[in-house]
């Protein structure tokens, strides 16, 4: 039985803000069917392909009737983040 072992290097992100910071708190408290994620103590780190949380992100803005202003903020911002191949590792802390 073979044996991997990683480094996770944390490059924090500006706060979010608005919608995005909504998105995430929502986010942090669901289970993915897609991806994984886990958390303890105000810690949350998800891995997500960028199909999978762009859909999340518009299913996220449908629920919560954003403006349109507020939804291209949330999408601009899913698209701006430093993807690696189509997917990402979060780390959310609070």
């Amino acid at each position: 039985m073979g044996l991997d072992v990683g480094v996770v290097k944390i490059k924090y992100l500006e706060s979010p803000w608005g919608p995005v910071r909504g998105f995430l708190f929502d986010l942090a408290g669901e289970d993915l069917d897609e991806g994984w994620i886990g958390g303890w103590d105000g810690n949350v780190f998800l891995q997500v392909l960028q199909e999978d949380l762009e859909q999340r992100a518009r299913d996220y803005i449908s629920e919560q009737s954003l403006s349109q202003i507020d939804a291209d903020k949330l999408l601009s911002w899913v698209e701006s983040l430093p993807w690696e191949r189509d997917d990402i590792m979060l780390h959310l802390g609070w």
